[in-house]
């Protein structure tokens, strides 16, 4: 029996190729940072690179934390992304 990945990772509002080039600066993807140091948080890698320009909803399934990440099919894509631990109301 295997467990269930932490955070589910959908595709969303699909736009087809990449409109501009990518940022030279970062040849090997961007890490998202949506932490505050010290704050607990999570990783999440992201698939990489998209495969066309689109909206990753990025959703943990351990505290509910949410976030829409875009991305356009190019080396400067997300490739990860840190989100704050949120503590579920009960």
């Amino acid at each position: 029996m295997s467990a269930k990945p932490q955070f589910d990772i959908k595709p969303t509002m699909r736009r087809g190729p990449p409109e501009c080039p990518s940022n030279p600066a970062y040849p090997e993807g961007v890490d998202v940072q949506q932490a505050a140091p010290g704050v607990p948080s999570c990783r999440v890698d992201l698939p990489y690179p998209a495969p066309e320009r689109l909206v990753w909803r990025v959703r943990c399934r351990r505290c509910g934390y949410t976030l829409a990440i875009t991305a356009a099919g190019r080396a400067d894509d997300p490739r990860s992304a840190t989100v704050p631990y949120r503590r579920k109301l009960q």
